[in-house]
Parts: structure tokens; sequence; C-alpha cells
């Protein structure tokens, strides 16, 4: 299944991504996939 958030939402995820793999690398990672597996 593909899915495209918007212009928005895809800024706010990047950020929030960044947020966190600054804190811990690899955190980041594990952030995207909570928010992406229930997407797909």
């Amino acid at each position: 299944m593909n899915f495209s958030l918007l212009p928005d939402a895809q800024a706010e995820l990047d950020d929030a991504f960044q947020w966190y793999e600054a804190q811990t690398a690899g955190l980041g990672e594990r952030f995207l996939g909570e928010v992406v597996t229930p997407l797909v």
C-alpha cells in the first residue's frame, strides 16, 4: 500500500525525525517505524 502525506505533515514528520535522531542515534528510525507501520 502506498500513501503520501500533505506537505505540512511531511515537514512536521521530518522535523520530528531529526529531533529524535539528534537525541540518540537510531531513535529517529524507531520513531518513523512507530508512525508509518500503522499506515501500511
